[in-house]
């Protein structure tokens, strides 16, 4: 059982940020979760220093990343499961019983959570921290997970500087038991 303070209450549902529907007969698969990776929004190419959580525009924003994935990658929803904005809100993206499309090779049994930023070059504030260990310890109820052992960060699982220097430090400490 979920305490309630680690209810999903705190989380923004594909309803409240207007998420497009799933098309009918293009199913989710279903997957049991074991592990949590979590990246970083990133930055345009020909602009590694681009500060991205700036242009954080709430519900907005998060239509325009499901938007991206279904007609930029063919997918037939958000790729990742949850997303923390620059605010430390929370989104609910595809569900987390079914796999995601955020790590090729990783996403059975992986929860992706994207952080919105760009972690190379921005730092974490405290509302961000806090809505990350808030989200692990929700996680950690709903699907019975062992974290922080089961923690890792994008570039653990493939050669990449995702999800950024400093968010990487950060989950490197929460496996170290200091957050």
């Amino acid at each position: 059982m979920i305490p309630e303070k680690f209810s999903e209450s705190k989380i923004i549902s594909r309803l409240e940020w207007d998420a497009i529907p799933v098309p009918i007969g293009k199913p989710y698969f279903p997957h049991v979760p074991n592990k949590v990776i979590i990246h970083h929004y990133g930055f345009p190419s020909d602009k590694p220093n681009f500060k991205i959580s700036k242009s954080f525009k709430g519900h907005a924003s998060i239509r325009e990343l499901q938007r991206d994935d279904i007609k930029e990658l063919g997918l037939i929803d958000i790729k990742f499961h949850y997303i923390i904005s620059p605010t430390g809100a929370i989104y609910e993206g595809r569900p987390s019983q079914y796999i995601g499309k955020h790590i090729p090779g990783y996403d059975n049994g992986a929860i992706g959570i994207l952080v919105y930023g760009n972690y190379n070059v921005e730092t974490l504030t405290f509302v961000v921290k806090e809505a990350i260990v808030w989200l692990l310890l929700h996680l950690r109820y709903k699907h019975g997970l062992e974290l922080p052992k089961d923690l890792y960060g994008h570039c653990c699982k493939a050669l990449t500087t995702c999800p950024g220097y400093n968010l990487n430090a950060y989950i490197q400490k929460l496996k170290a038991g200091r957050p």
